[in-house]
């Protein structure tokens, strides 16, 4: 039984935007998307997923934000305040000098990485079981059927956003060897959101 999941989403970089932004309908295309998968990780008809934990990384500025399920506030099912969060966090982010969590909202968490490498010992360190990484590649001989899974809360779920392939290369081959990674090929399903969406639906299948 799923007691919690784990999502990574790679990004390299973002659009730089402001409030202002937001406020005139004007969210970038980019962000509008991250702004989406966060909805449909997060948001059911009228309450929070709790248990779900997501981390989004930007390589350009070597960013991670964490959003705990369990301690998020203010998050609501619109655009806006998803996109209102998230720029905070990204605000906070500019102000760090070190590889701590910093609160930017309540249940939204900021970090500086040192160095690009520092995101293979961010994940080697949180011990996951196993990596299922969402691949976007044509490749069809690559796994795509998860109702027969086991999954544990030790199981960390990469969804490959618009991180260039050589950047990926390198994640996966730095990575200790004693993780196994299994790859998911959904190359039919498209956008950030609706991967998100189906694996959600799965995974709520096996509870």
């Amino acid at each position: 039984m799923i007691s919690l999941v784990l999502f990574l989403i790679l990004n390299n970089g973002y659009t730089i935007y402001n409030k202002k932004d937001i406020d005139i309908g004007n969210t970038p295309l980019d962000v509008y998307k991250l702004c989406s998968g966060i909805r449909e990780f997060f948001c059911l008809s009228y309450a929070i997923r709790k248990k779900n934990t997501l981390y989004l990384y930007f390589h350009s500025d070597l960013t991670l934000i964490k959003l705990d399920g369990s301690k998020l506030r203010f998050l609501g099912s619109d655009e806006r305040s998803q996109a209102l969060l998230l720029l905070k966090a990204l605000e906070k982010a500019t102000t760090l000098i070190n590889e701590k969590w910093e609160r930017s909202t309540p249940g939204i968490y900021v970090m500086k990485l040192l160095n690009p490498l520092n995101i293979d010992h961010f994940i080697e360190k949180m011990s996951f079981e196993r990596i299922f990484l969402i691949n976007h590649s044509k490749n069809t001989n690559l796994q795509n059927d998860f109702n027969n899974k086991d999954f544990t809360s030790q199981d960390l779920f990469i969804v490959i956003n618009d991180l260039e392939d050589e950047l990926v290369r390198e994640l996966f081959e730095n990575l200790d060897s004693s993780t196994k990674i299994i790859q998911i090929n959904f190359s039919e399903i498209i956008s950030l959101e609706n991967k998100i969406l189906y694996i959600n639906y799965l995974l709520d299948q096996l509870k």
